[in-house]
């Protein structure tokens, strides 16, 4: 399935909640917004629940320092 590229435009304040969340939970917020979406269709049965096939954890498992780069598991 080919990725697309939609624009979405954000009041200030939803655009300020999108990143407060995407710092929290170490993704970027473009990621985030995606993470976001695709958790409300699977809840409403509109796609698939599907596990992730990387080797990596997932975001709600990591932790990250404030201010740097470095991701911590936990």
């Amino acid at each position: 399935m080919a990725n697309e590229r939609i624009t979405v435009q954000l009041t200030t304040e939803e655009r300020g909640a999108l990143l407060q969340i995407a710092e929290l939970e170490c993704r970027d917020p473009r990621e985030q917004m995606r993470f976001l979406l695709r958790k409300e269709a699977q809840q409403r049965g509109l796609i698939a629940h599907v596990e992730p096939v990387s080797d990596e954890a997932p975001a709600h498992s990591v932790r990250c320092d404030q201010g740097s780069a470095e991701i911590k598991r936990f």
